[in-house]
């Protein structure tokens, strides 16, 4: 990969809410340090710049108008999996389990999530890392997310 042109060329039909910070990390992962590599990676910069800009705030902060709460019903003995889509993350600011218990998932392995184990604001949930809540109280109960999107 040898010029700013060769990044629009791999990007060229894709739009900026699908490009993710792993392909663009991918194309320079596969460069040696030379001048051309060097004219690559500013059009890399470029974009990724352009991608921070437009999905978060300044320093990670939340988005401030992205504020939401999940609360769905979910019957005895059922379970629901929530996760952000494409390339949102979710700050968790608060739960609250109505006698459910609460997971952390990966899609293969899960962590459960304690009371003692949660730390407003300390969770972030990804397209890779859901929470989940199992019901096994008797009947049916609507635990609570509350979350800030850090980015888009």
């Amino acid at each position: 990969m040898t010029s700013n042109v060769e990044i629009y060329n791999l990007l060229n039909k894709v739009s900026v809410s699908a490009v993710k910070t792993t392909q663009l990390n991918e194309m320079t992962s596969r460069t040696f340090i030379d001048k051309d590599a060097i004219e690559f990676w500013s059009g890399v910069i470029t974009v990724a710049r352009a991608i921070g800009e437009s999905r978060t705030f300044a320093h990670g902060l939340p988005i401030y108008e992205t504020g939401t709460i999940i609360a769905a019903e979910i019957a005895d003995g059922a379970s629901a999996l929530y996760t952000p889509t494409g390339s949102e993350v979710w700050q968790i600011l608060n739960i609250d389990l109505q006698g459910c218990s609460a997971m952390l998932s990966d899609g293969t392995s899960a962590s459960q999530l304690t009371a003692s184990t949660f730390k407003a604001g300390t969770l972030f949930l990804s397209s890779t890392m859901s929470i989940g809540f199992t019901n096994s109280t008797g009947g049916p109960v609507t635990p609570t997310v509350a979350y800030l999107k850090v980015s888009l």
